[in-house]
């Protein structure tokens, strides 16, 4: 595979100063030529295809010198999905891991991980010419008109940003631009560009010149031999003077171009695509790797102390988890356990009705299928029957559980399920998870993996990425739900997992969430301490 990539890369005239193949990494991994690379004083990026990632700490490590050092990495890493993971494993003998976990660790250290082999490429392309991208969007200059719609469409299913351009940038382009073209972002030039190709150049000279605008891709129809000559000569200089990531792309597929045409830009080191989708979304890629440069970690200075007493390899029942959660300031209902009627009744009448029972004993992970819940109680009569019925239905149904008592809590209102977690893996360390919750998670997987140090921002960021975003932002008219309290329980959580290495998941599901300004509350939640 290493042969192949390096003629890939020669064949689009990238520099290679290593092609190395790791064999069956007996004795030396990736890691350590990776630590060998790093130190050679060059700026390019390291371009990596791993079936398997054997010291994953020490890759993180790696990674975090590499982001402080300014070094691009790209990672082709296969093993998305089991048949994948299966083959990697029976062709190097190690144990596959978790794909979504270990992306979500190196891309916090600024690790570029694509999909393809020609992603892998083309983000190489584009670093090696600019490898230091600074995170903003893209500006988009074509000559089709129909062409903008699509690269709107497609920006935004990549999540590449399109930013609207400054006001002094819309009153230099109306200046170069025919009446009837509108200073835009996505910017067609329209036919006028034909009649004068010097407006290539300008308008993107005016782009680039945007603060707002962190990455430039010209998409051009290919014309004939002669026009697609006269527009890339037109615009090469300014992409060739660029130190925003730039890239060129002239649409129509195998349509032939001029050889020349394809040399210039290879002689420039300017990247030259026949696709603009294949550019956009490299451009994307290389736009997350200028945000994840820059990436600011929570502030760490307070945060909630150390969770103690935790059973190595079990979790915890779910009063005592409750209760870790309300030391570290997290929300939940008013109530405590009972571990007789009389003791249940006088807990309800301290809290108020209605109430819900909820029995506890650490082997009964999943109460509600053992008749272990009762909800809905209004009042002493209710709960004198629900006691009854729970007692006799765990008792059917799960025999061999002893029941440490009940919880007897005060019913949360109605609000916006949602699940917030962590899980520290014993080989990469430990990720937040974040997702709408309740019987959803299952359903819709609609959850975003985040790394402990998250900031509330990015937090937010990932919450505008979940598909249930829109429930959240208050559709149909509904309130907007207090996404900051969401956003406190997510950091909450990273600070508890980083204060207790001993603490190997924390799952809180459902979390509900109200209306702005009225909190959280936690409603069942999940702590199991780390097997050694």
């Amino acid at each position: 595979m290493v042969g192949n990539l390096r003629l890939a890369t020669r064949a689009r005239g990238l520099p290679v100063a290593y092609a190395i193949s790791t064999g069956n990494e007996v004795d030396r991994t990736t890691e350590d030529f990776l630590a060998y690379v790093l130190d050679d004083g060059r700026r390019g990026p390291i371009a990596l295809f791993v079936e398997q990632i054997r010291r994953p700490r020490y890759f993180l490590e790696l990674a975090r010198l590499a982001r402080e050092r300014q070094r691009p990495i790209v990672l082709l890493h296969p093993g998305r999905s089991s048949a994948a993971r299966e083959s990697a494993r029976s062709h190097t003998g190690a144990l596959a891991g978790d794909y979504a976990l270990m992306k979500t660790l190196v891309e916090a250290e600024a690790v570029t991980v694509v999909e393809t082999l020609d992603e892998f490429a083309d983000v190489c392309a584009i670093l090696t010419r600019f490898p230091e991208p600074n995170g903003a969007g893209v500006a988009v200059l074509t000559d089709s008109g129909a062409f903008k719609g699509l690269a709107l469409d497609f920006c935004n299913a990549i999540g590449l940003d399109v930013p609207a351009l400054a006001p002094s940038t819309v009153t230099a382009l109306e200046t170069l631009l025919p009446p009837f073209a509108p200073a835009t972002n996505p910017l067609d030039v329209t036919t006028q560009g034909l009649r004068d190709t010097s407006l290539y150049a300008t308008t993107a000279r005016a782009l680039l010149a945007d603060s707002s605008v962190g990455a430039f891709v010209a998409a051009v129809m290919p014309g004939t031999p002669a026009i697609g000559r006269a527009i890339g000569a037109a615009v090469l200089p300014e992409l060739t003077a660029s130190e925003k990531p730039s890239a060129y792309a002239v649409l129509g597929g195998p349509a032939p171009v001029p050889d020349e045409l394809v040399a210039a830009f290879a002689e420039a080191g300017v990247p030259f695509f026949r696709s603009p989708e294949q550019a956009l979304r490299a451009v994307a890629h290389v736009t997350r790797y200028g945000r994840a440069r820059g990436r600011v970690p929570r502030d760490r200075s307070a945060g909630p102390p150390a969770v103690e007493s935790l059973p190595a390899g079990e979790a915890l029942v779910e009063y005592r988890a409750k209760a870790v959660l309300a030391a570290a300031g997290i929300a939940v209902p008013r109530g405590s356990v009972a571990t007789d009627l009389d003791a249940a009744r006088a807990i309800a009448a301290n809290i108020g009705y209605p109430v819900v029972l909820k029995a506890q004993a650490a082997p009964l992970a999943h109460k509600t299928e053992a008749g272990g819940v009762q909800i809905g109680i209004l009042n002493e009569t209710a709960l004198i029957s629900a006691w009854a019925r729970l007692h006799a239905t765990v008792a059917e149904r799960r025999p061999d559980v002893v029941l440490e008592g009940v919880l007897v809590e005060a019913m949360a209102p109605t609000g916006i399920e949602c699940v917030v977690g962590a899980r520290r893996d014993p080989q990469w360390g430990a990720v937040l998870l974040l997702g709408l919750g309740g019987i959803w998670i299952e359903t819709l997987g609609d959850v975003r993996l985040m790394p402990l140090d998250v900031s509330a921002a990015d937090v937010r960021e990932h919450i505008s990425a979940l598909r249930a975003s829109a429930i959240l932002s208050g559709s149909r008219g509904s309130q907007p739900a207090d996404i900051s309290a969401l956003v406190d329980v997510v950091l909450r959580l990273g600070a508890m997992m980083e204060t207790t290495p001993a603490l190997a998941e924390i799952e809180i599901n459902p979390l509900v969430v109200y209306p702005r300004g009225k909190g959280v509350v936690a409603l069942d939640a999940l702590i199991a301490g780390s097997a050694v």
